[in-house]
């Protein structure tokens, strides 16, 4: 049984873990949208309509 002010570390970890891995994810398709930005210009400018990058991740069992 728990005691009044016991502390559970694991339980901390992997909630900090959790918010590590979705700032990455963040980060990653930050630097996808920037890394196209040249051509999304290129193509608003030629063809004269509206762009927008979607990044697709695919998870290691094929998810989306």
């Amino acid at each position: 049984m728990a005691r009044v002010g016991q502390q559970f570390p694991k339980g901390v970890s992997i909630i900090i873990i959790i918010i590590i891995i979705i700032i990455i994810i963040i980060i990653i398709n930050a630097e996808k949208i920037l890394k196209y930005e040249d051509l999304t210009i290129e193509i608003q400018r030629k063809w004269n309509v509206k762009t927008k990058v979607f990044p697709v991740k695919i998870g290691a069992t094929g998810t989306i």
